[in-house]
């Protein structure tokens, strides 16, 4: 999951909304990603990472991945 808020991902489903406590929350919306390992596709990416939203990310040790976004996460935190 990423770490960032992201202001144009969708707003808090309503299920959430619904929740004992859940207005005494401020909540966040974040991207639910998944990385793909480079060594574990060694003909390319795939065809359904590659059709989601999606970038390239190398690590330190020079290692490529795909991060891909594969839904949204809802983070509450105490006003």
């Amino acid at each position: 999951m990423s770490r960032e808020h992201d202001s144009t991902g969708p707003a808090l489903p309503p299920e959430y909304q619904q929740l004992p406590g859940a207005a005494l929350l401020t909540w966040k919306t974040r991207r639910w990603e998944i990385l793909l390992d480079a060594s574990d596709y060694p003909t390319g990416w795939p065809a359904w990472g590659l059709a989601k939203n999606h970038h390239e990310y190398v690590a330190e040790d020079g290692s490529p991945y795909l991060v891909v976004q594969t839904g949204w996460a809802w983070v509450g935190q105490r006003s």
